[in-house]
């Protein structure tokens, strides 16, 4: 059966029109408007039995996944106009559809295939290393510190998301928070930067502490915080011949950044399967003077044994479960794999607690110092 007729529009096409037309099955109403970037049309259903139309439907869906949604209709015909930037839909032919609308569906609902060999169809937006690299170079080049010794704490969902509030001016919002950050100690190693947020290229905000530290919040709930781990900062008592890091300075600022980022999880529009957090270090060795940590608690009556860095930079990562997020042992998680990548082993790892047979890092112990 094929519908066609001439309609002459008088209001905006949008998502709540399309919406209603869907609700009272009155697609007929569809002809005459235009194609954009949340409405687009196919003349034929996705042929599924071949695998580059299976990548089709994929590319379609994620890119109106990625631009927050949108609806893809199969049996409609459009037409080119000089007058319009996009296709105007010319003809709704509603015959043969139904036999593709129940594979479309259960490749929706279990997107994945044998012949991928357990790839996903339909690819989840990722934050790639380049990407993330390119982040990472713009705080630092934001605090002038390209070539100075460096802590670089990141986090971001998998799949990247959007947050609600990362623009808003009120109290309560992502934003004034990461002015005014929650912290153990006013005097201790924390996030605060004492500085009103910018917006940053429509993309992030970001706040920072002259040259000591710098936090980039993006609106895909991507988040990067820059710190100095010389004597002006993490290597607090150190000198430009000695640098020293403290365990307290380490794993403080650690569960610090944990914390936040707590926070920014609960702005998110839509909840992500995963989080990866990553440590790097950077210029470790710089001017020929090696970093060292030192792994015992502050005051501890055991000897330090300080430790050098094992290379110039490197990085450790940890990834856990969305609904697994927890800030005292993902703190711990991430300052267990710094030790490790240190060679220095984990049992002696301070201000911890056991929580039902699993680390954490212990705030109480912090504050107590």
């Amino acid at each position: 059966m094929q519908k066609q007729t001439k309609i002459y529009k008088s209001m905006p096409f949008s998502k709540e029109n399309l919406s209603q037309i869907i609700t009272e099955l009155d697609f007929n109403k569809l002809i005459g408007e235009v194609e954009n970037e949340w409405f687009d049309c196919k003349s034929q259903p996705y042929n599924l039995d071949t695998e580059k139309q299976k990548m089709e439907l994929s590319k379609d869906v994620t890119s109106f996944a990625n631009y927050q949604g949108g609806y893809i209709f199969l049996g409609i015909k459009t037409e080119k106009r000089p007058d319009k930037y996009g296709d105007v839909i010319k003809e709704i032919n509603e015959k043969n559809m139904s036999e593709r609308f129940d594979v479309i569906e259960g490749l929706l609902k279990n997107p994945y295939d044998n012949k991928f060999k357990g790839k996903m169809i339909f690819e989840e937006k990722s934050l790639n290393e380049e990407t993330l690299k390119s982040r990472i170079d713009d705080s630092i080049k934001a605090i002038d510190a390209e070539n100075k010794r460096l802590m670089i704490l990141s986090a971001h969902p998998h799949p990247l998301t959007e947050l609600g509030s990362i623009f808003s001016n009120n109290p309560d919002s992502i934003r004034r928070k990461l002015e005014n950050p929650p912290y153990l100690r006013y005097s201790g190693w924390n996030i605060n930067t004492l500085d009103q947020s910018r917006i940053v290229k429509g993309k992030s905000i970001r706040v920072k502490n002259g040259d000591r530290k710098v936090i980039d919040l993006y609106r895909d709930g991507g988040m990067i915080f820059v710190c100095l781990a010389d004597e002006k900062f993490l290597a607090w008592s150190g000198t430009e011949t000695n640098q020293f890091i403290y365990s307290l300075s380490l794993i403080e600022v650690v569960y610090e950044f944990v914390r936040f980022y707590k926070l920014v999880t609960e702005d998110m529009k839509t909840a992500p399967a995963k989080v990866t957090l990553k440590a790097r270090f950077k210029n470790m060795y710089l001017n020929n003077v090696i970093t060292r940590i030192s792994p015992y608690k502050l005051n501890s009556s055991q000897v330090p044994l300080p430790v050098d860095a094992p290379e110039d930079d490197f990085e450790v990562v940890v990834d856990c479960d969305f609904a697994d997020f927890n800030v005292g042992k993902m703190a711990y998680r991430l300052v267990e794999e710094i030790y490790l990548r240190f060679g220095i082993e984990t049992n002696i790892i301070p201000y911890t607690k056991d929580v039902g047979g699993v680390k954490e890092i212990d705030p109480e112990q912090i504050l107590a110092v």
